[in-house]
């Protein structure tokens, strides 16, 4: 079927393997998890954003928590 359509499956596929729509490395999945929920936290309650450093603090714990499964 590839081959009668000139490629058309085929063609795209290296962009489609080199392509990625978030981070893969361990501790990703807990980190956004952590994040959305530090921001929805303060959207509800209306109160200022998560800092920098809220945001740095749950990526480490991620990180680090994922390193520990390994």
């Amino acid at each position: 079927m590839d081959g009668s359509t000139g490629g058309f499956y085929s063609g795209p596929l290296a962009a489609t393997e080199a392509a990625w729509a978030r981070p893969r490395h361990p501790g990703h999945p807990v980190f956004q998890a952590s994040a959305s929920a530090l921001i929805r936290e303060s959207l509800s309650a209306r109160r200022a954003a998560p800092t920098h450093d809220e945001l740095e603090k749950a990526h480490r714990a991620a990180v680090r928590s994922s390193a520990e499964e390994v």
